[in-house]
């Protein structure tokens, strides 16, 4: 289960882009404006393989090593469970705010 802070949607934003296929942090990043801080995506990419969300495996790409990351069945289900969670957090704020 994703912890109660705000980083859980950080996490499951992390998980979503990386569902479809492998990707490195420096790719990840790039497509992403919500990652664009090495601050806050490098930590979720050091916490979610401990968990077991995500797999590392490296490559090297321009004579330079890499680390890719790709999702794992674990990951897929926390994802779905994220997905729940944000659903109706959403739909509760938009009760609220109107």
């Amino acid at each position: 289960m994703f912890s109660r802070s705000g980083a859980w949607i950080a996490e499951m934003c992390v998980l979503a882009a990386i569902s479809s296929k492998g990707i490195c942090g420096y790719e990840l990043a790039g497509v992403n404006p919500l990652f664009a801080s090495k601050a806050t995506l490098y930590p979720i990419l050091r916490r979610l393989p401990d968990r077991g969300h995500l797999t590392v495996s490296s490559e090297i790409h321009l004579a330079r090593l890499r680390k890719i990351y790709s999702i794992t069945p674990e990951g897929n289900r926390q994802l779905a469970q994220a997905k729940t969670e944000w659903f109706e957090f959403r739909d509760r704020v938009s009760r609220i705010i109107g």
